[in-house]
């Protein structure tokens, strides 16, 4: 009898030690969740900054048609997006300060200084490689966070394609 409660005890001590392995795996699985999602919003909006502060010193500084439609385009898209980001930010409570990066700045400086053809080609450059890191934020890193950060990458997905295909097209043009 004693040797019986002795395995029972022993089995029950086991099937706690795994429960108890089981939670932190959970735990670990959402900081890394809530990791991923922190970094899409941050990037996201940090991005989103850098593109409609580029965007707006196309419409400034370009006599292309294209490229001025572009980045019209471009940052009706991007200030929807955006406002999409800042409603989940507040739900993270992110407290950074919406500006732009350092580097990002220093791209805009340089852009401001072209003279309109090296403008043009620069600027949509730009755009191209920026909305392919984009598709690839919201791919990959949306993919691993929390199902509101999903739900939004999904639902802004199409107009970041959109705006890279847009990019590429008007790339094309200036060849």
């Amino acid at each position: 009898m004693k040797n019986s409660v002795r395995v029972i005890v022993g089995l029950l001590i086991l099937v706690a030690i795994q429960a108890c392995q089981g939670n932190k795996s959970t735990d670990k699985d959402i900081t890394e969740t809530d990791r991923r999602s922190l970094q899409f919003i941050k990037n996201g909006m940090v991005n989103g900054l850098f593109e409609i502060k580029a965007s707006g010193l196309a419409i400034t500084k370009s006599n292309n048609h294209r490229v001025i439609d572009l980045a019209k385009m471009i940052i009706a898209d991007q200030t929807a997006i955006d406002s999409g980001l800042i409603s989940l930010k507040s739900g993270y409570h992110i407290t950074s300060n919406d500006t732009m990066l350092p580097a990002d700045s220093a791209l805009v400086d340089s852009l401001s200084t072209k003279k309109e053809n090296t403008f043009d080609s620069k600027y949509i450059n730009l755009m191209v490689r920026i909305h392919r890191t984009d598709s690839l934020l919201f791919t990959l890193v949306a993919a691993g966070a929390k199902p509101d950060v999903k739900k939004f990458a999904a639902q802004s997905f199409p107009a970041v394609i959109k705006q890279l295909d847009s990019a590429r097209l008007v790339l094309s043009s200036l060849k």
